[in-house]
């Protein structure tokens, strides 16, 4: 994972939404705990598992693929994996509990709940893998980025996946693993053209923004730059038909060029004092053209983070409006290999 030499301030986080997450989690449990009948039981625990990692998430992995990474979000990565491996316990313990069967029907239903249950585990593999991407240890980091390459590796099944978005989830994660695994160089070379029609939704845009966040972290500031504006203009045409996704889409290439702008200011400030302070203003500008009033955002969620394979009731948490900030700062909280 590259080192940063500065701190940028996340995307803020919504309390509110943190709080309907948990109070959805501690109802999900207890409808699991008195769930008597088995196949309901099932289909509860895939359902919670996949809210989890596709809905409960959302936040983290967006700020993640941005470049706007906290610590909070390696905790969030492990909470996911952590509660969707308890709820993908209870169906397997459950589909092991039931009785053999001749009929076809029962036997290809329970045969598609085992798929979505591996299919799930390797997307919660992925998560625990983040989790540990940036130890406290320095000795700890070659293990780390390992674990970050084998779950990569893992994910090469579901990328063949019959199913479109599928596969189009494994080859984002499979990417955002390859970065956090030093791989990353390797990986951009692979990545389809920034600029090409992203196909299936969201997993194509974010591989895209990906790009140009890997770009950032090499260096090439005016590439990733002129990119993410290029990205913009297009931006009408890929959700020709949402432009509320369109808007938000753009606001998401916004967060994502103020956050190379002020990378880049910082990578020429001794040098070039008069560009840094150039480039700060055009950031700052930026960022208060497109989020200086208290309003939705309308950021562009990565949600769902994973498909939804089984799905739960509609009371289910939706995913917050989020802010960028309007000034970077150096508290401490930010993600950065400075402040392990």
């Amino acid at each position: 994972m590259a080192a940063r030499s500065h701190t940028i301030a996340p995307l803020g986080r919504d309390p509110a939404y943190e709080r309907a997450i948990h109070d959805r989690r501690r109802a999900l449990v207890e409808e699991l705990r008195t769930q008597a009948d088995r196949d309901e039981r099932v289909l509860l625990a895939l359902g919670w598992a996949n809210w989890e990692l596709s809905t409960a998430i959302a936040p983290a992995p967006t700020r993640w693929v941005l470049g706007y990474r906290t610590w909070d979000d390696l905790e969030a990565f492990g909470r996911a994996a952590e509660y969707a491996g308890r709820a993908l316990d209870v169906a397997d313990h459950t589909l092991d509990a039931m009785p053999e069967t001749r009929e076809r029907a029962v036997a290809a239903r329970h045969e598609r709940w085992r798929n979505t249950k591996t299919a799930l585990r390797r997307f919660a593999d992925v998560y625990k893998a983040l989790s540990g991407a940036l130890p406290e240890v320095d000795a700890d980091l070659a293990a780390a980025q390992e674990a970050c390459r084998q779950a990569a590796v893992a994910l090469s099944e579901l990328r063949e996946d019959e199913d479109a978005d599928t596969a189009a989830a494994a080859r984002l994660w499979q990417a955002i693993l390859l970065e956090a695994g030093d791989r990353g160089e390797r990986n951009l070379a692979t990545l389809d053209v920034s600029l090409a029609t992203p196909k299936r939704l969201p997993y194509d845009f974010f591989l895209r923004v990906l790009r140009c966040e890997m770009l950032v972290q090499r260096g090439s500031y005016a590439i990733a730059d002129g990119l993410a504006m290029r990205m913009q203009k297009r931006c009408d045409r890929w959700f020709s038909a949402d432009d509320a996704k369109a808007a938000g889409a753009g606001a998401t290439l916004a967060a994502l060029r103020a956050a190379c702008l002020w990378q880049w200011a910082d990578a020429v400030h001794t040098a070039e004092p008069d560009q840094a302070a150039a480039m700060e203003q055009e950031a700052d500008a930026l960022v208060k053209d497109r989020f200086g009033g208290d309003g939705d955002t309308g950021i562009y969620m990565l949600q769902p983070a994973v498909p939804i394979f089984v799905e739960l009731p509609s009371e289910a948490a939706q995913p917050p409006t989020t802010a960028p900030p309007k000034q970077r700062t150096t508290d401490g909280g930010p993600l950065t290999a400075d402040n392990r």
